[in-house]
């Protein structure tokens, strides 16, 4: 007697798959590259992408590129402390985020040592006119004329978050010794209130 198999309908599948994601949404990454049905499931079910330190060099920014080709719904993107210090390049991964043609909706700059490049604000906002919240916690050295350029790039903002950004310092160095040039200040926030 012949045993027929029977297959998981898609619906069985994605109930399976959103369990995986639970906890960690990178963790669909592996099922994606099972077979078609997994890459659209998965496609559908994942919304956000967290690229953590590995991924801020050039030749590593790769991965994250496939990422951005393989899951075209993301609508969140979390980049986070570079640990190379002064080699990482924030700019170059956040240039392909905007080169990606995707409709973020949320971009997360955390912890990184250096805020992007003002051209890295503009090419930003001239491709993810979508982006409603942009998030720069914890970056040293934010100062006001990235405010300004932020919201020169991105008018269309509904929530900037720019919390402890200039009190994240690296150990050993003098949080007493910074300058108004070095941080944030009310002329900086003003500028921004009044072009958001």
């Amino acid at each position: 007697m012949k045993h027929r198999r029977k297959e998981l309908s898609e619906d069985c599948w994605e109930l399976i798959l959103n369990r995986l994601a639970i906890d960690d949404f990178n963790s669909l990454q592996s099922p994606s590259l099972v077979c078609k049905q997994f890459l659209s499931i998965t496609d559908r079910i994942r919304l956000k992408l967290e690229a953590s330190d590995r991924l801020f060099y050039r030749s590593n920014c790769d991965a994250l590129f496939r990422s951005l080709q393989r899951f075209r719904n993301l609508k969140e993107i979390e980049l986070r402390d570079p640990i190379f210090g002064d080699k990482a390049d924030v700019n170059y991964p956040i240039r392909r985020i905007a080169s990606s043609g995707l409709d973020l909706q949320s971009l997360s700059l955390t912890c990184l040592r250096k805020p992007p490049f003002l051209k890295t604000f503009m090419k930003l906002g001239s491709t993810m006119k979508n982006l409603k919240i942009l998030r720069c916690c914890l970056l040293e050295c934010l100062r006001n004329h990235h405010l300004v350029a932020i919201a020169d790039a991105l008018p269309w903002l509904e929530e900037l978050d720019i919390q402890f950004s200039c009190y994240y310092w690296s150990p050993g160095r003098d949080s007493n010794s910074r300058s108004a040039k070095y941080m944030v200040t009310d002329a900086g926030i003003e500028a921004l209130s009044r072009k958001l």
